[in-house]
């Protein structure tokens, strides 16, 4: 889907003289990758470039290339201010949500520039953009960089800098080729590949670069805190900020945690609570076939994204947030009984 805007912004978009890009608060690989992969792309084209985050990324996406251009909010926010008045254009990448990218928000609703939205979530909030390359059928937002990258600016040479951004956000976004793939996707990944770039280092450094102090803190919360719920193919684990302190998590310890859960037999419905150290409740959702973890999450947790991975926040103790989700849990149990 895209909206009619798309083509005059993007003449807007060439000629400019300076592009702020902006993605969510909490930055997975998809976000990082593709909003790194688009500043290296405008770049290229002789375009100035920053990328803007509230908060700062995950340890183990340190090692890609164009971190330079990165400036987290939490850190320097009169510099993010600064670079928010030079900009000519407003590209926010992997939300639809002007929610999501936290405390940036008031500043890009302040800001004049013109916003494009690149983005594969369902429901984007089409008033808080005045163009959209937006397709919820894309694996990632990396694979629609790709596609725009082609599609307006095919004169441009993609670079194996570039390349290893993009790949990044896909591997990441997909579980390595697991969810949300269409041929697209793979087609989109033989181009990235063809430049060269290196996917043994991505792939470690994504999923296989964790420290000591992560594993333990996997095995603790395996053994101790994940609860199975055969009677609705669900399991759910949960962390507080008092059982993860012996582990001293740095951030990103947690990524992934959720996903053990869908590795039980039978099991289509896994669910992780994790208390921030604010005291909120932050709840991520996945599950198998066609059971909509964003209607869960959008109806009773504030929260939202795709049919298989989705995310909310609950106000209150963690035990509080767990006894609620399971009072919420019967209404669905047929739905999920039936599953294939």
């Amino acid at each position: 889907m895209r909206t009619s805007a798309i083509l005059p912004f993007i003449e807007q978009l060439k000629s400019a003289a300076y592009i702020l890009i902006v993605t969510h608060k909490n930055p997975d690989g998809d976000a990082i990758g593709s909003s790194l992969g688009l500043s290296a792309l405008l770049k290229e084209h002789g375009i100035k470039t920053c990328v803007v985050v509230e908060d700062s990324l995950p340890h183990f996406l340190m090692f890609l290339p164009q971190l330079e251009d990165v400036v987290v909010f939490n850190q320097f926010p009169s510099k993010v201010q600064e670079e928010m008045n030079k900009a000519s254009c407003i590209i926010c990448t992997d939300f639809g949500q002007m929610d999501r990218c936290g405390m940036i928000e008031p500043l890009i609703r302040q800001s004049k520039a013109p916003r494009l939205l690149i983005d594969h979530h369902p429901d984007p909030d089409q008033t808080a953009f005045d163009a959209m390359y937006h397709d919820v059928k894309a694996s990632s937002t990396s694979e629609l960089v790709s596609l725009f990258a082609s599609e307006f600016f095919p004169e441009t040479k993609l670079t194996k800098e570039m390349a290893t951004c993009l790949y990044t956000g896909l591997v990441t976004d997909t579980g390595c080729f697991r969810f949300g793939l269409r041929t697209q996707t793979f087609l989109v990944a033989s181009q990235l590949f063809q430049l060269g770039i290196d996917v043994e280092q991505i792939i470690t450094s994504v999923f296989d670069s964790h420290s000591e102090q992560r594993l333990k803190l996997t095995g603790f919360t395996l053994l101790n805190k994940l609860v199975h719920l055969p009677e609705y193919r669900t399991a759910y684990i949960s962390l507080s900020e008092e059982e993860m302190k012996p582990f001293d998590p740095r951030k990103g310890d947690t990524e992934g945690l959720v996903n053990y859960t869908l590795s039980i037999e039978h099991v289509r419905f896994g669910v992780f609570f994790n208390q921030k150290p604010d005291g909120t409740i932050r709840i991520s959702f996945r599950s198998k076939g066609t059971f909509q973890t964003n209607d869960i999450a959008r109806r009773f947790f504030q929260g939202g994204g795709h049919r298989n991975a989705s995310g909310g926040v609950f106000s209150g103790t963690i035990e509080e947030a767990i006894q609620y989700f399971l009072s919420i849990l019967p209404q669905y149990q047929e739905q999920l009984i039936s599953l294939p």
